[in-house]
């Protein structure tokens, strides 16, 4: 062997001393000898799997590595290269990972999941494939000894029950390396009950298979199709969560930190909490030298881009683990990953089989542990593949180093896929099964996987950290002593074998979920089903965030009247407003956090002196309990009267800690004025006489609730505070500490909150929606709870006095014409009957609204809105955001198609947006831009002119052009949220001027992008094959139309549509964004995809008549147009037709031959018509012509 072959052996000896080390402090985190783990997996078994997933154009279909979790006790990974694709399951969905440059990703395996006793997690993970990218990693496993019962060990077990049976190492191995990945289904077996016979398993290692890296250089053409075997169709679905969310990141381990003496305890909490909770982690400043990982990853990459027959002088033999291939296949039948391995023992060295170890490059070898690198070829439909299946490692620790700066690994957390963004030159650093069952379950073994790029390759490289062959895995003694209950048990080999026997599949091996402490379960009227199922938009979206105002721009007289309107609308659209510069001191803020934060901290018995009796609001404890069934929230409060100061019960108020009624005594008189304040500008808003709004609050009563949320291990499944409106006027809501939580319901999703540090967020109650006769909004809201922190806040409610009739103001119906929307009632009445139901929503405010009679609130006609009970077809389906370059649309240059040495690549571009899109983005179109100012200025100032004015171009209902609504065609219909402007614009002679608003200076627009249309026309005849010529002929004369398109804002925008979906009828659509409103989506393998037009681009799309011309070749998409709450949207749509004379059926060209035509052929006249006699109806019309 050479001397030179050192790469693998450097890493693998660096890595080992890393293993160890972190077997250490896993240990020391859960109150364990440090040498407890280190005993089992020092001097073990070490496998490398080096993986190779090359890209694919169908990436959506295919899967680097399928769902599985790790038979190790600990995996590290390294990304090879840049290119991402690990995915963890978590929480039911799966989040990507993004690796950093050089950092590890450490999983735990099942191995330590069991030997944990469930305290460590091994986790689902997944690879999943890049349309243009290779991807290339390298996963190192560390097994536990081979002669070891594999069992959850006493020090993991105390005082919780065994959740694990035991099982020998061997039998475990080859319980797993038998069957096909297939996430943690493998693992089920381990759970504490009677044993299988484990001997009558098959071994098979793994049938033979294609060799990826080739089918991919074939499949990824644009005229192939992927082999069925390996599409996926479960990799399409599913939701995936960003790891660049800074919430949804996998934790980041310091080693530096560990190892100083200074941090090291609390940096081992947050690795024990990381082990528990994730089950993954990534590691920065471990230590091992730069150059070894360099020189680790350009062997790999050398190493996979040899030619296949070099490569496959190292082919996997069917009966063994070790090799290059795949892995996991024991069936003709079972789905294939997309993505080739290479697997090695690394340790002990004479268990090195020599002949699979690879001499090319030559400083590959050196004396050998286990290793898996990882390399997941581009892949164009990398939605549909996996670069490896959820899985769990079998082994202690896995340490993956990424090999390229491609991410792919993935997670499952909280049910959810989390994307793992590899830090650079970190490892992940990942607990095994092992390690969960040694920590008797305190550690977790994570599911993971890979995903595959598009358009880039993936390198990683995983070294395995296992345990000695004749170990027992199973709970360490010192966590099972003391009364306490072994999980898991298994002698090691059969642990092995029973991990390898396995597919990958998730996790559903679940261990039992419990409370706070481990393994009790947490109540059931604390378990929310419907919380796991909703769906949360992150507040960090500019788009989504709540509005900010200032108070003093609001104070100021230069920038008064416009941040006046601010908050008005603030209230109307939202409901709820962030407030800075508010005037409230630091010093005040700052007591009552401390006092509260130090009165939840008190012994339960000191608070419950302060219990809140069964028939008052005020005091210590839960409120809304109105039954013995119904579901109880995960938080206790403090519920105190502060204003007027007579109506003050002290015998409610904490004398601890002492500062406590001083604090809250000043915080409710700064908070009282902030309040009178901002009732003076809403009273400005509304158009009120201020003092008489201000006369309702005479006396300021305002009352206080301070909420205390513990963390929930299963934060998922329980809720702090129910969904519910505050039936007060204004609610004034100080983040107590820096843990994020408040949601509100915004367009029929639940929005996070992030609150801004020293902001108060304010929000509208029912009495204030009331008294404004409906012109502000009171939103419903809900507490949501930390898995690992508790939350605190407090929330000052701002009341009307009791002698107060709450009902709309007189100005404010009037200007209604004289109609209130809301009943008027007593203050007292309503307080009573906001106080005597469960939280529920609006329920409170609802039930005071006067009906119509139609049976509907007056704000919105049943003709607008869509569906019925709530279930509208506008707010259904998946809308995916057009911001992801995966989901984006097509962008074509014509620059480049008009460039004799770009536009054939171009040309191929444009056709394939065309075949599998139907739209795309078209850029450098050479329409000047005075004439797109002039055409969005001219459109803009019409639909602002008044009704009146508009009215005189009215659409006769015999006519298509003119002004309102299109295909009306029965009187149960329903309407569009949107006013039409039609025209004919080509011929010159076809044009009724009578509709036209004013006679054109120019007709430039309409003559600019009729010669962009003829361009595109060209150019689509040479994809097609056909003469342009005699595609030109049929468009003769260039018949053309404009429909210009303005929605108005709507506050109840998820309940109605802008324009119904559909297609368009012409042959090619030009479509121009005329203000900067977004609101476009088209239908996108059955999910709805939000377009987000380019500044000054034009959106192409093709329509019923080209697809029926290229007999399906190109295909006329379903879209739709949905409506901002708060703003305008205008566009402009220029449709081009075929000549009135032409016959539209499939061009001769392509059904010559023995070709069948795929549509009926129809007069073009006859055509229109069948199109404008029915309403929009999605693909009705262009379907209903197919043969």
């Amino acid at each position: 062997m050479s001397e030179n072959r050192q790469s693998i052996d450097a890493y693998s000896s660096e890595t080992n001393s890393l293993a160890l080390c972190l077997f250490e402090f896993m240990a020391k985190a859960v109150g364990a000898k440090p040498e407890l783990l280190v005993g089992i997996f020092e001097d073990q078994l070490r496998g490398i799997r080096m993986a190779y997933y090359p890209p694919c154009r169908q990436a959506d279909k295919v899967m680097g590595i399928s769902p599985h979790t790790d038979v190790v006790g600990l995996t590290l990974l390294l990304q090879i290269n840049d290119v991402q694709g690990l995915q963890i399951k978590r929480d039911g969905k799966w989040f990507s990972v993004d690796a950093p440059n050089n950092a590890i990703i450490a999983n735990i395996g099942d191995t330590l999941e069991i030997l944990s006793n469930g305290k460590f997690r091994s986790v689902e993970h997944r690879a999943v494939i890049h349309p243009n990218k290779e991807r290339i990693s390298a996963s190192l496993f560390h097994y536990p000894c081979e002669n070891m019962m594999i069992s959850p060990l006493p020090e993991f077990v105390k005082d919780d029950k065994v959740k694990y049976k035991s099982i020998s190492y061997h039998d475990f191995m080859k319980q797993f390396f038998t069957q096909q990945l297939d996430g943690r289904n493998r693992g089920n077996h381990n759970k504490q009950c009677a044993s299988s016979n484990l001997e009558k398993i098959k071994i098979i290692m793994s049938l033979p298979v294609p060799n990826v890296q080739e089918l991919a250089w074939t499949c990824n053409r644009l005229d192939r199709q992927i082999p069925e075997r390996y599409v996926r169709p479960e990799a399409g679905t599913g939701e995936v969560v960003s790891g660049c969310d800074i919430n949804a990141a996998i934790p980041v381990i310091d080693l530096a930190r560990l190892l100083d003496p200074r941090s090291s305890q609390e940096e081992c909490a947050k690795l024990g909490s990381a082990c528990q909770h994730w089950g993954f982690f990534q590691l920065i400043n471990h230590g091992v030298p730069d150059e070894v990982i360099n020189n680790m990853r350009e062997d790999l990459i050398e190493f996979f881009r040899l030619p296949l027959e070099a490569k496959e002088a190292y082919a996997k033999p069917i009966d063994k683990l070790e090799g290059y291939g795949q892995h996991f296949v024991v069936s003709e039948k079972q789905k294939l990953d997309w993505g080739d391995l290479l697997y090695l023992r690394l340790r002990p060295t004479e268990s090195r089989d020599m002949s699979l170890w690879p001499a090319h490059p030559p400083s590959f070898r050196g004396p050998p542990q286990t290793l898996r690198a990882n390399y997941y070829p581009q892949c164009r439909q990398a939605g549909k593949v996996l670069g490896l299946s959820p899985h769990c490692d079998s082994g202690g620790l896995t340490l993956l180093l990424q090999m390229n700066n491609v991410q792919g690994l993935q997670i499952r957390k909280g049910g959810k896929w989390l994307a793992v963004d590899a830090l650079d030159d970190a490892f992940i650093v990942n607990v095994g099964d092992t390690l969960e069952i040694l920590s008797n379950g305190r550690y977790k073994s994570i599911e993971h996987g890979a995903t595959v790029h598009p358009e880039k390759e993936r390198i990683s490289a995983a070294l395995f950290h296992h345990v000695s062959p004749n170990s027992i895995v199973g709970p360490l003694p010192e966590l099972v002593k003391d009364g306490g209950k072994p999980l898991y048990k298994m002698v090691h080999e059969d642990f092995m074998k029973r991990f390898v026997s396995a597919k990958l599949d998730g996790r559903a091996n679940e261990l039992a979920q419990t409370c706070n402490r481990p393994y009790q379960e947490i109540p059931e009227r604390y378990i929310r089903p419907e919380v796991g199922t909703d769906e949360i938009i992150s507040g960090h979206d500019i788009n989504s965030a709540i509005p900010v105002i200032d108070l003093a721009k609001l104070l100021d007289p230069q920038s008064s009247q416009e941040e006046c309107a601010k908050l008005g609308s603030a209230c109307q659209h939202w409901g709820f407003f962030q407030l800075i510069n508010h005037g409230v001191p630091d010093e005040v803020i700052n007591d009552v956090r401390e006092d509260l934060t130090e009165f939840f901290r008190l012994p339960l018995e000191t608070k419950q002196a302060y219990a809140k009796p069964t028939d008052k609001f005020e005091g210590y404890g839960q409120h809304f309990v109105v039954s013995e069934r119904q579901k109880l929230d995960w938080g206790d409060l403090l519920h105190l009267r502060l204003r007027p100061t007579e109506s003050r019960d002290m015998s409610f108020w904490p004398a601890h800690p002492p500062s406590f009624r001083n604090s809250m005594e000043r915080y409710s008189s700064e908070t009282a004025k902030l309040a009178r304040c901002l009732f003076e500008f809403l009273a400005m808003d509304m158009g009120v006489d201020p003092e008489s709004l201000l006369e309702i609050f005479r006396g300021q009563p305002q009352t206080m609730r301070a909420n205390y949320y513990p963390p929930c291990r299963q934060a998922d499944k329980v809720l702090g505070l129910s969904p519910h409106c505050d039936a007060t006027s204004l609610t004034l809501l100080l983040q107590v500490n820096d843990v994020q939580g408040l949601q509100i319901r915004k367009d029929g999703k639940w929005l996070a909150v992030n609150a801004l540090d020293g902001a108060f967020i304010i929000n509208i109650g029912d009495m204030l929606e009331v008294l404004s006769n409906g012109r502000y909004r009171s939103i419903e809201h809900r507490a949501m709870v930390n898995p690992e922190k508790e939350r605190i806040s407090a929330a000052v409610f701002h009341q009307a006095c009791r002698k107060a009739t709450i009902g709309p103001l007189p100005e404010l119906v009037m200007n209604n014409g004289g109609k209130p929307l809301y009943k008027s009632m007593g203050y007292e009445d309503f307080m009573k009957r906001f106080f005597s139901a469960k939280l529920d929503g609006r329920a409170n405010v609802e039930g005071l609204r006067i009906q119509n009679s139609r049976g509907l609130a007056t704000d919105l006609t049943s003709r607008y809105l869509r569906g019925t009970s709530g279930q509208i077809e506008a707010g259904a389906g998946e809308v995916i955001s057009g911001c992801d370059i995966n989901a984006a649309i097509p962008i074509i240059d014509l620059a480049k198609l008009l460039d004799p040495q770009l536009s054939q690549d171009e040309c191929a571009k444009r056709g394939s947006a065309c075949q599998h899109w139907g739209f795309f983005q078209l850029i450098n179109h050479s329409v000047p831009d005075k004439v797109i100012n002039d055409m969005r200025e001219d459109l803009t100032e019409f639909f602002r002119l008044p009704l009146e004015t508009k009215q005189a171009y009215a659409k006769p209902t015999d006519k298509f052009e003119g002004y309102g609504q299109h295909f009306v065609v029965s009187e149960k219909q329903k309407l569009d949220w949107g006013d039409l402007l039609h025209l004919r614009l080509r011929p010159t002679e076809s044009r009724d001027m009578s509709f036209w608003p004013a006679h054109p200076q120019s007709s430039r627009y309409s003559s600019e992008t009729a010669t962009v249309a003829n361009c595109l026309l060209k150019f689509l005849a040479k994809d097609m094959g056909v003469d342009p010529e005699s595609l030109l002929d049929i468009f003769g004369g260039q018949p053309q139309t404009l429909r210009a398109n303005y929605y108005p804002p709507c506050r109840q925008a998820g309940k109605v549509l802008g324009l119904s979906p559909h297609c368009d009828s012409g042959g090619l659509t030009l479509l121009l964004q005329v203000n900067n409103v977004q609101g476009l989506q088209i239908r996108k393998d059955g999910n709805w995809l939000a377009v987000n037009a380019l500044d000054d681009a034009i959106i192409v799309n093709v329509g019923d008549t080209l697809e029926i011309l290229s007999n399906g070749r190109y295909k006329s998409i379903e879209h739709r147009a949905v409506v901002h709450p708060e703003k305008e949207r205008i566009s402009a749509a220029v449709f081009h037709h075929v000549s009135g004379n032409s016959t539209v059926g499939p061009l001769p060209e392509l059904v010559k031959d023995g070709g069948k035509p795929v549509y009926k052929s129809m007069a073009h006249e006859d055509f229109m018509k069948r199109f404008f006699s029915d309403k929009l109806d999605g693909r009705a019309n262009v379907d209903g012509l197919r043969i």
